[in-house]
């Protein structure tokens, strides 16, 4: 049950934009009722990092901005490419996500997190 609170406080925490507010209206519903498979199933609906991850990575590309998504798909190539590549990707990806979250989209703070945690490993 703890890892499921933890979920929970993450997603209210996160996910409050207004395409949000209909997921987090059953979510509080679920948890007055303390339902757990019906809150599991609520949380289930809810984008996951990587996903959101993807969303960005494909907005990327439709858009203006194609030269990040080229730099991901060099990398993808070339797992072995200098840590300076991996370094503008990353951190192109975190600016990226920073407008995602300037324009209300405050989930995408959680791929800032790990993002930059990727980011730390590469300048280890």
């Amino acid at each position: 049950m703890i890892d499921i609170l933890d979920r929970v406080d993450c997603i209210r925490r996160y996910y409050v934009s207004p395409q949000y507010a209909e997921l987090l209206e059953q979510l509080d519903i679920a948890m007055q009722l303390d339902d757990t498979i019906m809150i599991e199933s609520i949380l289930d609906k809810f984008p996951t990092p990587e996903q959101l991850l993807d969303r960005l990575i494909e907005f990327l590309k439709t858009k203006h901005c194609n030269s990040v998504y080229k730099t991901i798909k060099r990398i993808a190539q070339n797992p072995d490419i200098n840590k300076y590549e991996y370094i503008k990707c990353f951190s192109s990806l975190i600016s990226h996500a920073a407008i995602e979250c300037s324009n209300g989209n405050t989930e995408y703070e959680l791929v800032i997190h790990d993002l930059y945690n990727k980011l730390s490993k590469v300048l280890l």
